[in-house]
Order: C-alpha cells, then structure tokens, then sequence
C-alpha cells in the first residue's frame, strides 16, 4: 500500500530502477563507486527492516524493505518528502 492505493512489486521495481538511473547519472556514480553490502537474516521468526534514504537537487526519497529469515520480500514502503537535511531523511526513513 503507497498511498492507501494497491501498489504491484513490479511496478515499484520499475520506478526503483529509474530513479536509481537518475540519481546515478546526475551525481555521475559508476558501478565501482557503489556501495554492495551483504544482507544478513535475521533470526527465525522475525521481519528484518532495511531503511534507506536518498537525495537529490530535485527528489528526496526515503523507503524500507521488509523480508523474514528465509529472506522472502514481506512489504515495502516509500515515501516522498520535501528537502531536508539527510539527518531528517533518515529519520524519516526509519519512521517508515
């Protein structure tokens, strides 16, 4: 739910994949310079929350990912927010 509208994963894909894009281009980020993590599972029973946030001249974007243990996608959240310090967009994102 985004909205209290019915949002498809693929469509959220979709638009993750093109402002990822844009904000890639327009900070010119290569490949190498992006940051790869290793997810890690949490313990039986229990919904591991991602947060993350980014931000732009034009777009502030902060959203969460929700898996179990087994790592299956559970949820996500995004929201759009007005500018702000990354500080507050963090905070933002971890409210999500």
């Amino acid at each position: 739910m985004y909205e209290e509208k019915k949002v498809e994963v693929e469509e959220l894909q979709r638009q993750d994949a093109h402002l990822t894009k844009l904000i890639f281009a327009e900070k010119k980020i290569t490949a190498s310079k992006a940051v790869h993590e290793v997810w890690r599972q949490p313990p039986p029973n229990y919904i591991k929350i991602n947060v993350d946030a980014a931000s732009s001249r034009l777009l502030v974007v902060a959203a969460a990912v929700f898996r179990d243990c087994n790592g299956e996608f559970k949820g996500v959240a995004a929201v759009k927010l007005n500018q702000m310090s990354p500080v507050e967009v963090e905070v933002q994102a971890a409210k999500l």
